[in-house]
């Protein structure tokens, strides 16, 4: 069986079957570990939703139509650029939601416990994705 990853951007979205997967302004490598370590060893279609628009061509409305039938959202809090960084506690009010920062000590510990320490824990996001 042939196994299909679909990367879509704004303003593109798919309706296959498949894991609907959604970064949020992932770092190069947050992207390059997810491809080495996630989505080289699945077993099933991927739809991959990318988000890292520039200020000046936001999209918003895409980004919270992806988030809801996403079946896990990650992150990359210190990537998220102002004013997309105002609705970051939107998306962390949801558990399939997961979350990276450098920051010490971060508040959004009190919304969401899905922080992902290290790479090797993406291993385990969405319970069964690999």
């Amino acid at each position: 069986m042939e196994i299909k990853i679909n990367l879509i951007t704004p303003p593109d979205k798919v309706n296959t079957q498949g894991f609907d997967l959604l970064l949020i302004y992932p770092s190069n490598e947050l992207l390059k570990e997810l491809q080495d370590r996630l989505l080289s060893k699945i077993d099933c279609d991927v739809n991959l939703y990318l988000y890292k628009q520039e200020q000046d061509d936001l999209e918003l409305d895409w980004l919270f139509d992806v988030y809801k039938f996403a079946d896990t959202v990650i992150i990359d809090l210190d990537f998220v650029p102002y004013p997309v960084r105002d609705l970051v506690s939107y998306f962390l009010a949801n558990s399939k939601t997961y979350w990276l920062t450098n920051a010490e000590n971060p508040v959004y510990n009190y919304i969401n416990k899905n922080k992902i320490i290290n790479i090797e824990t993406l291993e385990n996001i969405g319970g069964n994705f690999v």
